[in-house]
């Protein structure tokens, strides 16, 4: 096992894991690479978790406390959004900024794609990470927009919309 002070994970370019256990060929590799890493947690408003119908607002609620919590603990950066907070969608849940304090704040002015925002998209940029892993509380008829803001921006993007 690698000791407290070294880090699991080290921008090497290589997406390896740093354990200290020898791994067999393509073992070792994570998933994803937390130095090369945003987390973009997007429209997590209480109006919108009634058009969530997969699972229930209390599991939507947990697991995405869950993702802020991971990305304190690793320390992947956070950036979080709404659309109009004050409006009909409601306010952003706060659990978020309560397990997650470093997350980042980008305010939407109505814009339904938060890619259609020039100091969301800059924030994102600003962070020099490439990879994006991208959670959305939308409705199935959003999915389409969601996806075509990131489209040739230059990142990788794992989206669970």
């Amino acid at each position: 096992m690698n000791s407290q002070n070294e880090p699991l994970f080290k921008p090497d370019g290589k997406n390896a894991i740093h354990d200290g256990i020898e791994h067999g060929s393509g073992g070792g590799k994570a998933l994803i690479d937390p130095t090369d890493t945003v987390l973009l947690l997007l429209d997590h408003q209480s109006g919108l978790f009634q058009n969530v119908k997969d699972i229930s607002v209390a599991e939507l609620r947990a697991n995405t406390t869950a993702l802020a919590k991971l990305a304190a603990l690793i320390d992947l950066p956070l950036i979080i959004t709404a659309s109009v907070p004050d409006g009909p969608n409601g306010p952003l849940m706060p659990e978020i900024q309560q397990v997650a304090p470093h997350a980042v704040y980008v305010p939407r002015k109505g814009e339904v794609n938060a890619w259609d925002n020039a100091l969301f998209a800059k924030t994102v940029r600003e962070t020099g990470r490439k990879n994006i892993n991208h959670w959305r509380c939308l409705d199935q008829r959003l999915r389409h927009v969601s996806r075509a803001g990131r489209e040739g921006r230059g990142f990788q993007s794992l989206c669970c919309d």
